[in-house]
């Protein structure tokens, strides 16, 4: 099958609009050490439209549900949720606090600042969904069932670290990107989770800068079912399995610099009708072939890409006749077994 080059990759799907600024009530003070209900202060005032301020200390064991919009919500760094927080509110704002059973938000629009979201050892940390726009600066999401959870919406990250999410073993993924969602995860990690790092399935998209994923119980990535891809400056290294998977219903990855090594499979596995483009980008040491190629699929090595020192004795391998191996410029590869290496 031939396969174009990707000209256009990914656009964005979904954003995160700046909040409008209105006149804000009064801050509230919540100590719920002292017996404050956070509960109270956000239901106070039910039905205005002004902005809400609340600052919250201690420890606060309540499922808080937020229903309202423009609403922050800041802790002192110190602050604990011992509960779920659900979201149905817009413009909403968090800061400096920790959450021990998760977020939730449907609906809505949100922007969390050095959030902790951690130990939910029976659900998600982060359920994003319902047309959602959510972005987590500096937050932590770890010890949860599932890290990250997005379904028909879109989460933006920086240096945000989706790690240790594994209390259900091989059935905990760092983040799912599912049903028409997209990522875009700048800086952090997604590592040490129990099954996949990422999972990215039924025409969804990704874009990755400079995001390491790591010493994931399966495989880095699994691309799938017509989603598509950015990698850029971005390291898969040390998972279980592959570094990169790519099938499925012409599912398609790009990958600009970085790093895929030391997986313990096949560096990047790309099979039934998909397709990748590595461009000046490492592929070594894993205990596979560097790059393999199944049931119609194709990929393109350009640039300073060097694809060698994999296990195998063949760096490149297509199995059957319908796959292809387009080499170009001054890419260094190993020994190639394809029948077709050029489209």
């Amino acid at each position: 099958m031939k396969f174009p080059v990707l000209k256009t990759f990914i656009t964005a799907t979904a954003c995160l609009t700046l909040f409008p600024t209105l006149a804000a009530a009064g801050p509230r003070v919540v100590n719920c050490d002292d017996g404050d209900s956070l509960q109270n202060a956000l239901d106070a005032g039910a039905g205005s439209a002004a902005p809400t301020e609340i600052f919250v200390t201690g420890t606060c064991y309540e499922d808080p549900r937020i229903r309202r919009d423009r609403v922050s919500l800041n802790g002192d760094g110190f602050t604990v949720i011992e509960g779920r927080i659900r979201v149905f509110g817009d413009q909403l704002t968090i800061r400096d606090l920790k959450v021990t059973d998760g977020i939730s938000f449907r609906h809505s629009r949100a922007r969390l600042f050095d959030v902790q979201i951690v130990d939910n050892g029976d659900g998600f940390g982060m359920l994003v969904a319902d047309n959602s726009s959510v972005s987590c600066n500096s937050c932590t999401i770890s010890g949860n069932r599932e890290g990250i959870r997005i379904e028909a919406s879109h989460v933006s990250l920086s240096d945000t670290d989706v790690d240790f999410n594994d209390s259900a073993g091989e059935y905990s993924d760092g983040i799912l990107v599912l049903q028409n969602s997209s990522l875009t995860s700048d800086g952090g990690s997604i590592s040490n989770n129990g099954n996949l790092g990422l999972r990215v399935n039924w025409n969804s998209s990704i874009q990755v800068t400079g995001t390491e994923i790591a010493s994931n119980g399966a495989y880095g990535i699994l691309l799938q079912l017509g989603s598509i891809g950015a990698l850029t400056d971005a390291k898969v290294t040390g998972n279980t399995g592959y570094g990169v998977e790519v099938s499925g219903g012409n599912a398609a990855l790009e990958v600009f610099g970085g790093k895929i090594s030391t997986n313990g499979s096949e560096g990047v596995w790309a099979t039934e009708h998909s397709f990748v483009r590595l461009t000046d980008t490492e592929v070594s040491h894993n205990n596979g072939h560097g790059v393999a190629l199944a049931r119609d699929s194709g990929a393109v090595i350009s640039g300073s890409t060097q694809v060698r020192y994999n296990t195998p004795y063949h760096q490149l391998v297509c199995q059957g006749d319908e796959s292809s191996i387009d080499v170009e410029g001054g890419a260094d590869v190993g020994p190639i077994d394809c029948s077709d290496q050029d489209f």
